[in-house]
C-alpha cells in the first residue's frame, strides 16, 4: 500500500491527516542539507502544518498527488481524540523492552501502529476524557 492511500485510509477513519516531508536520496525533501528534523516537519504543502490536518479524502489525494514520497503526519491531541505512544528500537534504544514489560506480555497491542522513520513504532489510542496528555514529558521508561 503506497502512502496515499495510508494516509486516505487514516482520514477515512476519522484521523486528521497532514504532508510532512519525506526523505529523499538520505536527505529530507524540504531541500535543507543540515535538516534538524528530516521527514518529521510539514510539507509546504500544508502551510499551517498540523493546522491544515483533515479527514477530507480529495485535500489528502490532492496532497499526496502532488508529492507521493510526503511522509503521512497525524493531528494528535485533546482535540483529536488520539494520542501516540512512540517506541524507539535500534542499537543502543530498546523501548521494545520497556513496550514488553509494560504489558507484561510480548508487547502485542490492538491499535493502529506504524513503523518510523528509524524502525521504531508508534501507537494510536482514544485520548481519555478528562486527562492531559503532554507530548515528550510522559516517560513510560527508556526510550
Amino acid at each position: 500500500m503506497n502512502k496515499l492511500n495510508h494516509a486516505i485510509d487514516y482520514a477515512n477513519a476519522g484521523l486528521k491527516v497532514f504532508p510532512l516531508w519525506g526523505i529523499k536520496d538520505g536527505v529530507c525533501g524540504c531541500g535543507d542539507p543540515s535538516c534538524s528534523s528530516p521527514g518529521k516537519h510539514p510539507h509546504r504543502l500544508a502551510q499551517n502544518g498540523l493546522h491544515a490536518g483533515t479527514t477530507d479524502e480529495d485535500t489528502v489525494s490532492r496532497w499526496w498527488g502532488q508529492d507521493p514520497d510526503a511522509n503521512i503526519g497525524l493531528v494528535t491531541g485533546q482535540d483529536s481524540g488520539v494520542f501516540a505512544v512512540d517506541v524507539d528500537i535500534g542499537d543502543e534504544k530498546r523501548g521494545d523492552l520497556t513496550w514488553k514489560a509494560l504489558l507484561h506480555d510480548n508487547g502485542e497491542v490492538t491499535t493502529r501502529s506504524a513503523t518510523t522513520g528509524s524502525g521504531g513504532r508508534h501507537y494510536l489510542f482514544r485520548y481519555p476524557r478528562g486527562e492531559v496528555i503532554r507530548s515528550g514529558n510522559n516517560k513510560l521508561g527508556p526510550h
